[in-house]
């Protein structure tokens, strides 16, 4: 079986770099830190000429109206990148109705980061896995990222364990994984423990594959950690004594017993 991430991190949603305006927000792997500014933080050779910031607002506010002619609409900026991310905004809005012009836009690209990036939200906004295949260097996270979306909109997250292993299996085909692979249970387990409370790990005890049940457990220690170092950065970590707050609250379980031992002097109440 192809291991799962040891850090149990997979799937996260990355969500649209377009929430934000381009010069403003982190616009993920393929704008550099460079076009946080128009007037630069990398230095004046990096920084974006005025004519191509002028011809990409314009492309974007374009784009509202015809997102389809995006090739057109961008052709007057230089900078592949920024080309590439003015055509990408067209495809995010063309994918839902309109998937192989969205697919043929990213195609129409040159090979590299822009185009692949293009591809994977071609696939995220068309709800399109098998794209995903095409996305190049993002291929695994689109396929994690529209993972997390269908078990979310799938499977009920009250469903045990247990119960996962007759459901999942046909999506997991659906999605291209290999029956083998980790990953997507290390999703779906992450899921289903971190929708319960308490926070009960032997509810992987049932789960009949062995390795599953491997994966399930880690899983579920993995997502503890998450929540401790979320008390801990929040402040809810209880270190002045008392029961743990309602997040942390779990069966009896030695080993996150001994986890929370453990961390206790190190970073979660490293003051006593």
């Amino acid at each position: 079986m192809t291991p799962a991430h040891p850090s149990g991190r997979v799937g996260t949603p990355r969500g649209s770099r377009r929430s934000a305006p381009w010069w403003g927000a982190s616009r993920g792997p393929v704008l550099t830190a460079c076009l946080a500014s128009l007037l630069a933080a990398c230095g004046e050779s990096e920084a974006p000429r005025a004519g191509d910031a002028a011809a990409y607002a314009e492309a974007l506010a374009a784009l509202e109206e015809a997102p389809a002619e995006a090739a057109r609409l961008c052709a007057a900026i230089d900078r592949d990148e920024l080309r590439a991310d003015c055509v990408t905004a067209g495809v995010e809005r063309l994918a839902a109705t309109e998937l192989a012009a969205a697919r043929a836009l990213c195609e129409s690209l040159p090979d590299g980061a822009g185009r692949d990036e293009c591809l994977f939200q071609a696939a995220e906004a068309g709800r399109d896995p098998g794209l995903c295949a095409a996305a190049g260097r993002f291929a695994d996270d689109c396929r994690m990222h529209l993972w997390t979306a269908t078990l979310q909109a799938s499977l009920p997250r009250q469903t045990l364990p247990a119960e996962a292993s007759e459901l999942v299996p046909p999506l997991l085909e659906a999605h291209g994984f290999a029956p083998d692979d980790g990953r997507p249970w290390v999703a779906v387990y992450r899921m289903l423990l971190g929708a319960r409370r308490p926070f009960d790990r032997s509810l992987c005890d049932a789960v009949s594959d062995e390795e599953r049940r491997t994966i399930c457990r880690d899983a579920g220690r993995d997502l503890y950690q998450d929540l401790l170092n979320n008390a801990r950065d929040t402040g809810r970590f209880p270190c002045e004594g008392g029961p743990l707050p309602p997040m942390l609250a779990h069966t009896p379980d030695p080993e996150l017993e001994a986890l929370i031992a453990r961390r206790r002097p190190v970073d979660l109440c490293p003051d006593g």
